[in-house]
């Protein structure tokens, strides 16, 4: 497993930490967060980053 910077996060960091859970599962969920503002996500589809909302 590769060294993850944890400040920002892509989809493919996160099934690497989670391989129990379907990418697409993965996805959903994070759309949620980013949605109730838990996260913010920066950029398009694959080369989208996740970051906790600190406001």
């Amino acid at each position: 497993m590769s060294e993850i910077d944890l400040k920002t996060l892509k989809l493919s960091d996160i099934s690497e930490l989670c391989d129990d859970f379907y990418e697409r599962t993965l996805r959903r969920d994070l759309k949620e967060l980013v949605n109730k503002q838990v996260l913010k996500a920066k950029g398009e589809k694959k080369g989208r980053i996740y970051y906790l909302n600190r406001s």
